[in-house]
């Protein structure tokens, strides 16, 4: 599993071919095991294979191709219906609860993308979900105290972009700032040549992080939040 985690990149160009029933009920095992806060297990996964629910997903969250070229999408949400049901006369819920049911569900996604690469399939996130919540929610009737947090592309990967190169992001028994910024300084180098040898854009993850912040209404998605998931505040 390592080497296949060493070599991992995002796939966003799929095969048009199905994934093997056994391979997605291997994929469905591991995300049923993946551990919980508490052991609330306050996530679900939706497996999305319909090519008409797919085609709606895309066009919700700006058209993405690659929604619809995968043959399978899994929608991870963080869930707090069994815990309602647990405790019937809870009103609302606490930032809190919302943080580790999200933690939950990205904890299984991570699971299940390790899992998608073992088995020889490739596989993209799309971490923009939980920006289109409530338009996902809707379309997807979802019930109750559940919100999208991220999907997850599954396919046989018709083409395989370069490993993107990786900043450093451990560190042995304290953190600098003063390294961070100098090991900022270098990946910019770094990338700027990626970008330029694979994508032809002359650009810096700089850039690239100040473009991709401004795309998104914050504000909105807490109000959405606050709404799917019968918050106090967020």
């Amino acid at each position: 599993m390592i080497k296949e985690q060493l070599k991992r990149t995002s796939v966003r160009n799929y095969l048009d071919k199905k994934i093997e029933k056994s391979k997605i009920n291997k994929i469905k095992q591991v995300i049923n095991s993946a551990p919980t806060a508490k052991n609330f297990q306050c996530f679900s996964a939706i497996f999305i294979t319909n090519q008409k629910t797919k085609k709606k997903l895309s066009e919700i969250n700006w058209n993405q191709k690659h929604i619809t070229q995968a043959p399978l999408v899994i929608l991870f949400c963080a869930d707090n219906n069994r815990l309602d049901m647990s405790i019937p006369d809870k009103k609302d819920h606490s930032f809190e609860e919302y943080v580790w049911s999200t933690i939950d569900a990205t904890i299984a996604a991570t699971m299940a993308m390790d899992c998608v690469n073992e088995l020889g399939l490739g596989c993209c996130f799309l971490g923009g979900i939980r920006f289109q919540a409530d338009k996902i929610k809707q379309s997807l009737n979802l019930s109750g105290s559940i919100t999208p947090v991220l999907g997850l592309c599954v396919g046989y990967p018709a083409k395989i972009n370069p490993i993107r190169p990786k900043i450093n992001k451990v560190y042995d028994e304290k953190y600098s700032l003063s390294k961070v910024k100098a090991e900022m300084k270098e990946y910019d180098k770094v990338m700027n040549k990626y970008y330029l040898n694979t994508f032809k854009k002359d650009t810096t993850f700089k850039k690239i992080n100040a473009a991709s912040i401004d795309k998104f209404d914050s504000k909105k998605n807490k109000e959405i939040l606050k709404d799917q998931f019968k918050l106090k505040t967020i």
